[in-house]
């Protein structure tokens, strides 16, 4: 969705794209990531260049190794392009905040456009533990918890 988003008097476009990567953490499923995640790479290359993007969701894999027997992350080829993307949400992997419940490695994440990491709130990715609010939010919700960044 492309959406026009006005603050303070100032107007910017924002591109945002919402995944579900393949779950579980045998090879098949690891090797369709890193497919999903190759294919992703080049269309956001061919289709927003110079665009503010966030690509926001399940990415049922971590960013510093897999869940997979520990292989390499499938978004390795992201966090290589560093000129070009980001995800701020990497602070929850450094400090091990699960974004699924009985899990222990985070899972969702955001990714960014560098065009929009300029504007991002530093240290504001969390989780939101719901089910802390919500009773039998894991049965009646979900088991992942919502994650948030904030951007100027």
């Amino acid at each position: 969705c492309s959406f026009r988003v006005t603050l303070n008097g100032v107007t910017w476009d924002l591109v945002v794209l919402v995944v579900h990567m393949k779950a579980l953490t045998d090879l098949d499923s690891w090797q369709r990531r890193i497919n999903a995640a190759d294919s992703l790479h080049a269309y956001l290359n061919r289709t927003y260049p110079t665009h503010q993007v966030i690509v926001v969701g399940d990415w049922n894999d971590d960013l510093d190794e897999s869940i997979s027997d520990r292989r390499q992350t499938p978004y390795a080829g992201f966090l290589i392009d560093l000129p070009r993307y980001a995800f701020p949400t990497i602070t929850l992997t450094v400090s091990r905040v699960p974004t699924v419940i009985g899990f222990p490695d985070p899972v969702d994440h955001h990714l960014v456009t560098n065009e929009l990491m300029v504007r991002y709130v530093a240290g504001s990715a969390h989780a939101v533990r719901l089910d802390q609010i919500i009773a039998g939010y894991k049965d009646v919700v979900t088991d992942h918890l919502p994650v948030v960044t904030s951007y100027r």
